[in-house]
């Protein structure tokens, strides 16, 4: 039962995700330009590129699902690949097509609001799947995976980046007027190698890549420090990778 705080006894609550406590709150991120710097495509988007080049080739059309404000179709745009891009958030679609309008190789990005997007079968050559999957409920996540199929070529690739193994109670927090607890950036699942290799792989995927691994904010040259030193002094890397090819 959701509580407010004109209740006699305040007891902290669960918040389970529905559609529209989604989309409310990916608004307010958009809108709030004091939490730019937090998506993760803002902070590793470079890095991630770089990461996938080692096993994809950056050529042809990428689209990025659950792209939010669009950070790294940006990126993607400048090492010369054509983008499109699809997110459930209508604001941040907005802002993007205001932002990438005129780009030559911009393909816009549309609003989705369930499966399937809006997209023609086989239109990219890379999907993209970047820090979404651990917001998806069962069914979601296994419509989306069915769905990333769909969209890329035979013999294009999928690529998937999520938490690694992430601790999700770390990052609860309360709502200390009505009670609801929920996880700060809206994660409801944690992945494992194993698992997210077994998901994908369920749908028709071929395993190229899958393991965990530092995306660093730091300029390259900085980076292979930064990948000795961090497991040393936190142990588990934080980031996990997925590259599959469609057969």
């Amino acid at each position: 039962m959701n509580r407010t705080s004109e209740d006699r006894e305040f007891r902290p609550w669960p918040l389970q995700w529905r559609p529209e406590h989604v989309s409310r709150y990916w608004d307010w991120w958009s809108r709030n330009p004091a939490l730019e710097h937090l998506y993760f495509s803002r902070q590793f988007g470079d890095a991630l590129l770089d990461e996938m080049a080692r096993t994809v080739p950056l050529r042809g059309t990428l689209l990025d699902l659950g792209c939010g404000p669009g950070h790294l179709v940006e990126k993607a745009l400048g090492r010369g690949v054509e983008a499109l891009a699809v997110d459930q958030s209508a604001e941040s679609v907005s802002a993007l097509n205001e932002r990438l309008g005129s780009h030559p190789r911009f393909r816009g990005a549309k609003v989705n609001q369930g499966f399937p997007v809006p997209v023609p079968d086989g239109a990219a050559d890379i999907v993209t799947v970047i820090e979404t999957v651990e917001h998806l409920d069962d069914a979601t996540l296994g419509a989306l995976l069915d769905e990333t199929r769909r969209l890329v070529r035979k013999g294009g690739y999928l690529v998937v980046t999520t938490p690694h193994a992430e601790n999700l109670p770390e990052l609860q927090v309360m709502c200390p007027d009505c009670g609801c607890v929920f996880h700060q950036f809206q994660h409801v699942r944690s992945f494992t190698p194993a698992a997210l290799r077994d998901a994908i792989e369920a749908r028709g995927f071929k395993t190229v890549r899958c393991g965990p691994l530092l995306f660093s904010f730091l300029p390259r040259w900085m980076r292979p420090m930064h990948r000795w030193v961090y497991p040393r002094v936190k142990g588990k890397l934080p980031h996990l990778m997925y590259v599959g090819q469609r057969a």
